[in-house]
């Protein structure tokens, strides 16, 4: 099994993706990743949550889809559900990278606990 390494992930800004391979609705907001990708430069991580349970459980990821941004390891925004195209736009549009150097309680940080 294939673990991912959360180390890379404890600087700078990334977007992950919390998925299930039953999930239709994952499934769809994937296509519109794609789709996005395609007209912005932007890198989403997909993450299984049944090949990665305690990364969902760092993150506490109660359910499928979730997009998150995460900032030197630690979750800054959320967003979950079944999204139209132009809703994960907006989010992307309001998350596009770092806001402000503000740190987190460590309640937040989940690469670190």
């Amino acid at each position: 099994m294939n673990h991912i390494d959360v180390k890379q992930w404890s600087e700078g800004f990334h977007y992950l993706m919390f998925t299930a391979r039953w999930c239709g609705t994952c499934r769809s907001i994937i296509r519109h990743l794609a789709d996005i990708k395609e007209q912005a430069s932007i890198d989403v991580t997909l993450v299984d949550v049944e090949n990665e349970p305690e990364l969902a459980r760092r993150f506490s990821i109660k359910g499928v889809p979730v997009l998150m941004a995460i900032e030197k390891g630690k979750e800054v925004a959320r967003l979950s559900g079944s999204l139209l195209k132009e809703e994960i736009v907006a989010w992307l549009d309001a998350h596009p990278k770092a806001k402000d150097e503000t740190e987190m309680d460590d309640e937040r940080d989940p690469i670190n606990r």
